[in-house]
């Protein structure tokens, strides 16, 4: 088996919907739960899932399922530039019949662009909806088109263009004809402010009645989770929309399928699949893959674990940012002469990913806080674990109030410690640890506990959590070595992972296949 570390296809690319189509299709990873994505019995699903985790390409694994099993079904992928209503209004109601207008219209100019040619009414008026929305060069239509009358269906220029409605929709789809809209990041600039709250409750709304009234529509759609708390717990409406909710999130095991199924495409394309060999674990199989391209195991601080774990962990269990990590872990390795990646090489390349994913995180959250930055390096040289919530607000207001203006959107008072600490913990830059029995313990994400940090008079608090910086952002800090996962001051490899001398090459003795 060769394996080129250097080689940019052997992990993909970052952003699934850049990436080319053979190649994404040779190792896209279909999860057997978000089988209901492309499922008809569902008119509407709600992808929960912050950004890298892969709401893009499950989008795109969805319309190439749909593709191959209903080939005249339509799949429209639209984003939030692509559909907004331009208007100004606080009134919900407004924005409803505005965003259904819209929904309405994308929907028949992609109906004209598939019909293409036809003599019917119905059919010309998608075909000049198509021509103006500018995806046809030309409509052959066009010349009779002006003297076209459709009852019911009012003119709105002197050529003729025409309001589409709901019942002209019903009229030229049928069950067998469906519609998939798929909406990605529709939050792409959401604010924490009135007015996006209005424009984000009546979008979802104008799906739900929409999807009531065609039952041929089929609506999927992408957001933040931080940002579906905020709308639910504003909107009583959307209340019965949570059924249709489901999170996106990893755990270790589907990371290792993921990485393993990077490395099983990049096989397949370079037409060494013929190693790949299957035993009575799917894990096995996984794991032995994974380890032709990771040295050893990884130690951060819990003992020696398979490599992907400390992937998981290192990359906030983002799949966007475990494959970048992987990609820059290679470098640091092919830098030194090795053919494979070992943890030093991830250790090594963990600064300046870090400080790269506090740029990420300040660039998502700009329009809640525009000082994130400044709030996260304000965390420089100190230590990652805060014992008690009162230490953590107690820093946060000797090192940040008193040096930095915090403006936080849509704060109704002053910012103060608690404020900015529940911001640090809604975007993940530090999480809640309990201490459990026997010395272990268990870290508590927002996405479990969003409320935890939203009343500073809330009982126990202290008693209960300490607050941990995550630890992608430890080396990019400069944090000093309190924790067994520390900074650039603590010891890069434990006890049974330290450097051999001279260039290393992959060994081949004591790798064996599982058996078939």
């Amino acid at each position: 088996m060769n394996i080129d570390i250097t080689d940019q296809d052997l992990f993909g690319n970052l952003m699934a919907q850049h990436e080319a189509e053979d190649i994404f299709k040779s190792y896209v990873y279909e999860r057997n739960d978000f089988q209901s994505f492309w499922d008809t019995r569902y008119k509407i699903q709600i992808i929960s899932a912050i950004k890298g985790t892969g709401k893009s390409a499950l989008c795109r694994l969805a319309n190439y399922k749909i593709q191959d099993k209903w080939p005249d079904n339509i799949c429209i992928l639209k984003h939030d530039s692509d559909i907004t209503p331009d208007i100004k209004s606080s009134d919900i109601s407004i924005w409803v019949k505005e965003w259904k207008k819209n929904i309405i219209q994308i929907i028949a100019s992609e109906l004209g662009r598939k019909i293409g040619f036809a003599w019917k009414d119905d059919a010309m008026t998608l075909v000049e909806t198509s021509r103006n929305e500018g995806f046809r060069q030309q409509s052959l239509l066009s010349a009779i088109f002006d003297r076209v009358k459709i009852k019911g269906m009012p003119l709105t220029s002197e050529v003729a263009s025409r309001k589409v409605s709901e019942e002209f929709l019903s009229r030229v789809t049928d069950q067998e004809n469906r519609i998939w809209l798929m909406l990605d990041e529709v939050d792409q600039h959401f604010d924490n402010s009135d007015a996006q709250k209005v424009k984000l409750i009546s979008f979802f709304l104008a799906c739900s009645e929409l999807s009531s009234k065609i039952p041929q529509i089929h609506f999927r759609l992408t957001i933040r989770p931080n940002i579906w708390s905020i709308l639910t717990t504003k909107s009583s409406s959307l209340a019965g929309l949570r059924q249709y909710v489901n999170e996106l999130t990893w755990n270790n095991d589907q990371i290792r399928t993921l990485l393993a199924f990077r490395l099983i495409g990049y096989l397949k394309r370079t037409r060494q699949d013929n190693f790949l060999c299957e035993s009575d674990s799917q894990k096995n199989n996984e794991e032995w893959l994974i380890s032709q391209v990771f040295d050893g195991t990884f130690d951060l601080g819990a003992g020696s674990r398979p490599p992907h774990m400390a992937l998981s962990t290192l990359s906030g269990k983002r799949p966007r940012w475990l494959i970048e990590l992987c990609k820059s872990s290679a470098k640091k390795s092919d830098s030194l002469g090795q053919k494979t990646i070992d943890y030093e090489s991830v250790i090594s390349s963990m600064e300046e990913f870090g400080y790269k994913r506090m740029q990420d995180l300040s660039a998502e959250y700009k329009e809640i806080c525009g000082q994130l930055f400044e709030i996260m390096k304000a965390f420089t040289a100190s230590s990652p674990l805060f014992q008690r919530t009162h230490n953590l607000l107690h820093f946060i207001t000797e090192n940040i109030l008193e040096n930095v203006d915090v403006k936080i959107s849509n704060n109704k008072t002053k910012v103060c410690a608690i404020d900015i600490a529940n911001l640090l913990y809604s975007i993940g830059f530090m999480h809640a640890r309990i201490e459990e029995i026997l010395g272990e313990y268990k870290h508590i994400y927002y996405q479990n506990r969003p409320d935890l940090l939203m009343n500073e008079k809330q009982a126990n608090v202290d008693d209960l959590f300490s607050w941990e910086i995550h630890p992608m952002f430890r080396n990019a800090l400069f944090l000093r070595a309190d924790g067994k996962i520390g900074g650039l001051q603590a010891k890069r490899l434990s006890k049974n992972l330290k450097r051999k001398k001279g260039n290393r090459t992959k060994r081949s003795s004591g790798r064996k296949k599982p058996r078939r």
